[in-house]
Formats: C-alpha cells, structure tokens, sequence
C-alpha cells in the first residue's frame, strides 16, 4: 500500500486504486440538547500494488466541534468479521467525549495492519 501527502498540507491520503466506500455512519451525542456529529465511521477498500483488493477496514474518526476544532483518526478496525467489525467501531466512536486528539493514540487492530501512520 501506498500513502502520501498529496497537496502538501499533511492530510493523508491513500495511493492509487484505494477507495472509500460510499457510507458513512454518524455517531451522535446530545449537545444542548439537540444531537451533534461526535465521530463517523467509513469503509475503506485497500488494494495491493497491483490494483486487486487486499483488505478492508474501517477507520473512525472525530468530528472538530466548533469549541476545540480538534478532529482526528480514532481507529483503524479490521473488517474481517463483518457486524462484530462494526460493533468494535462504535464502540471506539462512541468514545468521542473523551478521546483526546492531541494526546490519545488512535486505536489501531493488529489485523488491520495496513493503515496510514498517524
């Protein structure tokens, strides 16, 4: 797997035949008492070198809020099990409130071992 910063500006990005998948999945919290985007979840679709897919996994990340504008990965998931993969990133979403983007390590499955860096 390839990764480079693209445009210069250290926002990752995945090389070439990579791609996201076409969801997104939301997770909430009541701020104010109205709901807010706390964390999403996506899956992404990892090719080998050659262009065919090697694995899939699905990475959560921070939503900034206009507050501490701190958004981040939060983990990378191995998608090797399907719901109990998607049971493991809410849980790592539904972390949001707490997870310290200046601090806190992403969460990264030892399966899903072809992630960006940091």
């Amino acid at each position: 797997m390839t990764y480079s910063h693209a445009d210069g500006s250290g926002t990752p990005t995945f090389g070439a035949f990579n791609h996201a998948g076409p969801t997104v999945e939301w997770r909430m919290a009541q701020v104010g008492g109205r709901p807010v985007p706390v964390a999403a979840i996506q899956r992404l679709h990892l090719a080998n070198g050659n262009g065919g897919r090697s694995t899939q996994i699905l990475v959560v990340s921070k939503v900034g809020q206009p507050a501490d504008r701190a958004p981040c990965m939060m983990g990378y998931v191995s998608d090797h099990d399907g719901a109990a993969a998607n049971r493991r990133a809410r849980r790592i979403a539904d972390g949001a409130a707490t997870h310290d983007c200046a601090h806190d390590c992403p969460v990264v499955e030892p399966s899903a071992a072809q992630v960006p860096p940091r």
